[in-house]
């Protein structure tokens, strides 16, 4: 089904010159991800992935200020254990993660959250200076449930990963860039032709090159499933914990969480 023929609500989607673009379009909500925006997301990759014309495609946020400020707090307040258990998040990612297509985050703002989680589904990371990423989640007694435990120490190694989302802290582009989670960063003005630029850097190559060489080396990638369900067996159990009730509703009433381990 073609991009045009779906109703999408909450991205932009277009298509123009071997390029597909996805951008996340809920600037009110700094771009929060809900269980819509993930379902939009998910007929973005798979239209992307039935179209031979599309080799490469951009990951972005609408505005200025956020890529993705991670799950939409409020949606997230009234879901209980059986839909974490049932999200399609883990999925959607997966074939980002696995498409034929070249993904590149374009991360215009903060990626938190799922936010981040998306863009380490992504193969490139390119950063504007105003960027922000963490996975803050233990913040709201909650975990990083869309493969953030099983991508980020692949990418940043074991300890630094360990450490970002134990202490749940927000780093910038700069230390983003030395630790390997982004391969680039610049001016926020010049974030959108630096992605370009890359994509048609890519996509002068052999398109058949490129695809053997991103299957090579996901192929030696250890997908173990087990991680992604107990991600999500954790965070159902969590969703019905005292403590989380009241990391939510904190975060929303702008407050301190009074943590119980309850």
């Amino acid at each position: 089904m073609s991009s045009k023929n779906l109703a999408y609500t909450d991205l932009i989607v277009k298509k123009e010159s071997g390029i597909g673009k996805i951008i996340i379009n809920r600037e009110a909500q700094r771009n929060a991800i809900s269980p819509n925006t993930w379902k939009e997301l998910e007929w973005a990759i798979d239209d992307f992935e039935d179209d031979p014309n599309i080799k490469v495609a951009i990951v972005t946020g609408a505005g200025n200020k956020s890529f993705a400020a991670g799950a939409d707090l409020k949606a997230m307040q009234k879901r209980t254990a059986k839909d974490i258990l049932s999200s399609n998040a883990p999925r959607v990612l997966m074939k980002m993660e696995q498409s034929r297509i070249v993904y590149i985050a374009s991360i215009n703002g903060v990626a938190l959250g799922g936010g981040c989680e998306v863009a380490l589904a992504c193969d490139i990371r390119i950063a504007s200076k105003n960027a922000k990423f963490g996975q803050p989640e233990v913040l709201l007694s909650l975990i990083p449930a869309g493969g953030g435990t099983q991508r980020l120490p692949r990418i940043i190694g074991e300890s630094m990963a360990k450490d970002l989302i134990f202490t749940g802290r927000v780093i910038d582009g700069e230390e983003a860039l030395r630790i390997g989670l982004i391969s680039q960063l610049c001016e926020f003005e010049e974030l959108e032709q630096e992605t370009e630029k890359k994509a048609a850097s890519i996509l002068k190559n052999g398109p058949l090159a490129v695809e053997y060489a991103k299957t090579i080396m996901n192929s030696t990638i250890t997908y173990d499933n087990r991680g992604y369900l107990l991600e999500k067996l954790y965070q159902g159990h969590l969703m019905n914990s005292e403590d989380t009730k009241e990391g939510i509703s904190a975060f929303l009433e702008k407050r301190k969480p009074n943590f119980k381990g309850e």
